[in-house]
């Protein structure tokens, strides 16, 4: 063997680890394909983590060199594996750019070996503290905002994308505008101002009803405004104002104007939300009359998530995974505008955990690239004490902003593993990943920059939400005792967040119980939940007694197998070993103690009764008086968390504390707290065999029938409130035996008088579905009650003007007429 090619493999094999993490690929699945930076080189991912390439953009530095065909073994010397062989690629290429300008690769052509090189700009290494002060982010700036502009049409868009025709008013044109704007450069107002005008002129006329446009295009012309000052643009900005006041529903948005309750428990949609709250924030400042009531209402819907979590996807409980969707980032972005300093220390913390996710880049629904677009802009919200977080995102993630960018300008996000397409192309990605670079230089408003002569002084906020003691979970501070020298958050996933696999040593999970974020500290929980042994039990102990809130929460969750949306008492979802006698004795005086003390944090309470509804039930009941002290509480968390400790009851339930729950679902106006009650029923009439007897079972039937035509609803969701109401009420109605069904019949009648067919939930209140039987089944088993229901059917078939041209409508009727029929 020749020396240079001995030393080539030697290189090869000590290269082969990478320190930047990326994302898992599937082994057996393609990856789509994706373009290789500025080498123009397109290239697949083949089972078995093959780089193949698909083929040479024209005229880039990879043409000819390549074909397709060929597979990528290795890349600057990094061989290119799993998994995540994308990692090495982008490593190789921010190596080339930094110095020599020429990008090694090693490839297979005809079941043969050779190696390439391929010419790249050299940019220089990324300086220490780049983005800000870094010649070669300065040039990738500069570069990319001399590109934009220069592709701009005279209508204001962007002729952009494969089709090149103009994009301006979409919210991917409105982050180019926005990216135009964060460069600080006064070259290009003028081509902002030509968006910004064009889209405000269009939308004093016709604002849209669609969230994931309105937050966007809003952020665009607040921040050209109180750059600029040109009022112009201000009609159309109040006019957006005034669509999110009108398409508000619970405190957020869905995904357009029209809000369906049962779509995930809510119908809201925090991913295209979080942004329309951003708006209204900015519009405060911009002087253009935004309802004050409906943007304290949202603020306060979204701040409560902080602190708790990750922001969730809807009405629901802060989710417990790295970062979805970019929320965090969002909700960072929106806080940092609030002149209060709750809201300021919420940005923070959020901003540290999305810094600290930088191992899951492109972690969400539907794909990353929501994540991708707001990490930077969020992130650099991190207090001065977590600089260090920033800086290890960027360093990490330096392998992906050099892989995205394109050889003719622009950018490209790539596809989310394993196989999600949805926010490819240039132009989804030329505004998104363009400004992780200009973030950090904090001339936007949602970055960080200061407020302007142009902004007028917004009311102070009334954050009506929480005890003094829930500022301490907003926190970016380990608690004390996690001392010095921690892993890096890549190693805490891999070892704390597959429960069930986690080989993590007790101490180590122990000490993670006081980790300043609140998803670590869940996840050390339930390893330890998993463990069950003395040691483990020991810590937990330890960690109930601690002073501070967000540890004692931490052993509360251990105990409970707190899961967010999976209800942790319900028998079929609980994570964790520690059986009742075990919660009762070791953990029952920290629980009670909690729950007395009136100063305590809402989110410690909280974690208290979900704790408590694992301990024996005789302890339960013991202390029913002060779990129903929070039964109607104004936080929803805690109404839930009231009603789940009182199903800890379990099967040594009676009859008055039966009766009591379905007070509380009856009395319940939260779309989601309602589901979660459904599921609390099932799990005490399925799960722990509840047999009520006859008389119960007609007064609890009594009940939950009225709530089948007048029921409690939150008012923004209209008729379709009650619509899904009454089919969650039929939901619980099926945990029962068939005989409950003859109580609620007049109930239903007296539904069916006001019955409209315009929602999904009222077809399948007659039709049935795969989560309750419908009223057409339910005929079967009420005996002597039947003709009345049957006659209350025919009304309205008979009253209905049915439309013909909605496949639904004429479904139901179908269904209605053919159940009616056999009767």
């Amino acid at each position: 063997m020749r020396i240079p090619a001995l030393f080539a493999c030697i290189t090869l094999i000590l290269n082969a680890g990478t320190s930047a993490p990326g994302q898992k690929l599937s082994p057996k699945k393609t990856y789509p394909a994706f373009t290789i930076g500025v080498t123009g080189i397109e290239a697949s991912i083949e089972p078995g983590f093959l780089v193949t390439v698909q083929r040479a953009g024209k005229g880039t530095p990879g043409d000819g060199l390549v074909v397709a065909g060929d597979v990528i073994l290795a890349a600057g010397g990094r061989a290119l594996a799993g998994p995540d062989p994308r990692v090495a690629l982008g490593t190789a290429l921010t190596e080339a750019e930094a110095k020599g300008g020429r990008l090694g690769l090693r490839i297979r052509r005809d079941g043969r070996e050779r190696n390439v090189q391929i010419r790249v700009p050299i940019l220089g290494p990324y300086g220490k503290t780049w983005p800000r002060a870094c010649p070669k982010s300065r040039r990738i700036v500069s570069e990319t905002a001399a590109w934009i502009a220069s592709i701009q049409a005279d209508d204001g868009g962007y002729r952009i994308g494969p089709r090149k025709r103009s994009e301006r008013d979409g919210l991917q044109a409105c982050l180019l505008g926005l990216f135009l704007l964060s460069t600080g450069e006064d070259r290009y107002l003028e081509n902002v101002a030509r968006q910004a005008r064009a889209l405000a002129k269009k939308l004093e006329r016709r604002p849209g009803n669609s969230s994931w446009q309105i937050g966007y295009q809003g952020i665009l012309l607040a921040e050209y405004f109180l750059r600029t000052g040109d009022r112009t643009v201000r009609l159309g900005l109040r006019s957006l104002c005034q669509r999110a006041v009108e398409t508000q529903v619970a405190g957020s948005w869905g995904h357009s104007g029209t809000v369906g309750p049962g779509y995930v428990q809510s119908g809201l949609m925090n991913s295209a939300a979080v942004p329309v709250l951003t708006l209204l924030a900015l519009g405060r400042e911009c002087g253009v009359g935004v309802d004050e009531a409906a943007f304290q209402k949202s603020l306060r819907f979204f701040f409560r998530m902080a602190g708790h979590g990750c922001v969730c996807y809807g009405d629901h409980r802060a989710e417990l995974f790295p970062n979805t969707n970019g929320r965090n980032s969002k909700l960072a972005c929106a806080l940092s505008l609030i002149d209060d300093p709750r809201c300021q220390a919420a940005a923070q913390h959020l901003a540290t955990l999305v810094a600290d996710s930088y191992y899951a880049p492109e972690f969400g629904h539907t794909g990353g690239g929501f994540n991708v677009m707001w990490r930077g802009m969020g992130s650099v919200h991190v207090p001065t004490s977590r600089g260090a977080s920033y800086r290890r995102q960027m360093d990490r993630l330096s392998w992906y902003f050099d892989l995205t960018r394109l050889p003719a300008g622009g950018f490209s996000m790539l596809p989310t593993p394993p196989s999600e397409k949805r926010y490819t192309g240039v132009l989804w990605g030329t505004g998104a990943v363009a400004l992780n670079y200009t973030a950090a230089l904090k001339t936007l408003r949602i970055t960080g920059a200061p407020r302007t002569r142009h902004a007028v002084t917004p009311p102070k906020v009334d954050l009506d939400w929480g005890a003094a003691a829930d500022r301490r979970f907003l926190s970016t501070a380990d608690a004390a005792g996690f001392g010095q020298g921690a892993p890096d958050p890549d190693v805490v996933w891999r070892s704390l967040f597959d429960t069930r696999r986690s080989t993590a040593e007790v101490g180590m999970a122990a000490r993670h119980l006081l980790h300043y974020s609140p998803m670590v500290r869940t996840w050390a929980a339930r390893v330890l939940a998993q463990r069950a042994d003395e040691a483990a039990i020991d810590a937990l102990a330890n960690a109930a007694a601690h002073r501070d809130p967000r540890v004692r929460r931490a052993a509360f969750d251990a105990v409970s197998g707190y899961d967010n949306w999976g209800r942790a008492t319900h028998p079929g979802r609980r994570r964790g070993r520690i059986p009742a006698d075990v919660a009762s004795a070791g953990f029952l005086p920290a629980i009670l103690k909690t729950l007395r003390n009136r100063s305590a944090a809402w989110w410690e309470i909280d974690g208290a009764l979900w704790a408590l509804g694992r301990c024996k039930p005789e302890d339960v009941r013991r202390n029913l008086a002060l779990v129903r002290g929070f039964a109607r509480h104004r936080e929803w968390y805690l109404r839930e968390a009231s009603y789940w400790a009182q199903v800890g009851l379990g099967r040594t339930i009676n009859s008055a504390e039966f009766v009591f729950l379905a007070r509380m679902y009856a009395e319940e106006r939260h779309v989601f707290v309602r589901s979660s009650y459904d599921a609390g029923f099932q799990a005490l009439l399925r799960g722990a065999r509840v047999k009520l007897d006859p008389p119960t079972e007609r007064r609890v039937a009594a009940i939950l029938g009225k709530t089948l035509h007048s029921a409690p609803t939150l008012s923004d969701y209209g008729p379709a409130g009650q619509h899904e109401v009454t089919h969650r009420t039929m939901m619980v109605l099926k945990h029962f035996p068939k005989t409950v069904w003859r109580h609620v019949v007049k109930d239903a009648i007296v539904y069916l008088k006001t019955w409209t067919p315009e929602s999904q939930h009222a077809g399948w209140l007659i039709t049935g579905s795969k989560w309750q039987p419908g009223l057409l089944k339910v005929l079967a088993w009420i005996d002597d009650r039947k003709p009345a229901l049957i006659e209350a059917l025919r009304g309205v078939l008979r009253r209905t003007k049915w439309n013909d041209r909605n496949q639904r409508e004429r479904e139901m009727r179908d269904a209605l007429r053919n159940g009616l029929g056999r009767d």
